[in-house]
């Protein structure tokens, strides 16, 4: 029983991949509503927002 070590290089690997993901998830989102808003599909969006979503007026 004395011969099981800790296992440091496992728990470093793990740390760091929750480490990487609390990095990139901010980032994802960020560009993933940018990417929404520029194509006016976000219904708050105020990039072309209500303007692209009304319907054309009748002549």
């Amino acid at each position: 029983m004395a011969d099981k070590r800790f296992p440091w290089a496992k728990t470093f690997v793990l740390g760091f991949g929750f480490f990487g993901i609390s990095i990139v998830w901010p980032l994802f989102n960020w560009l993933y509503s940018a990417v929404f808003m520029a194509l006016a599909l976000f219904p708050m969006s105020r990039v072309r927002g209500r303007a692209a979503l009304r319907k054309p007026a009748l002549a």
